[in-house]
C-alpha cells in the first residue's frame, strides 16, 4: 500500500484518473510476488480474526444463556472462558 500511495501521489492527475478507472476492485489480478504474498497473508489473519471474534461471540451468548438459566456467575466464566466482570455485564 505504501508502494501504491507513493505512485498515485507522483503521477499526474489525469494519468491517474486513467489508471484508478483501470483499476477498480475484482477486476485486477495482482501479479507482484510481494503484493500476491501480503494478500495471502491479510487473509490469513483476517481469517483468524474472523475465528476469533466468532468464538467470542457464542461464548457471550452461552454466557447469556447460562444467566438466563440462573447459573453462578464465577461458574458461567469458568465455563465459556470469560472474565467474571464481562459476564456480569452481559447478565445487566
Amino acid at each position: 500500500m505504501i508502494y501504491w500511495d507513493m505512485i498515485m501521489l507522483a503521477l499526474p492527475e489525469a494519468v491517474r484518473r486513467a489508471l484508478e478507472e483501470q483499476m477498480q476492485p475484482g477486476e485486477y489480478k495482482y501479479r507482484s510476488e510481494w503484493v500476491v504474498s501480503h494478500i495471502k497473508k491479510w487473509k490469513r489473519e483476517g481469517r483468524v480474526q474472523g475465528r476469533e471474534e466468532g468464538s467470542l461471540a457464542a461464548r457471550r451468548d452461552l454466557a447469556r444463556k447460562l444467566i438466563a438459566e440462573g447459573f453462578p456467575v464465577d461458574k458461567i466464566a469458568q465455563m465459556v472462558e470469560l472474565e467474571e466482570a464481562e459476564v456480569r455485564l452481559l447478565a445487566d
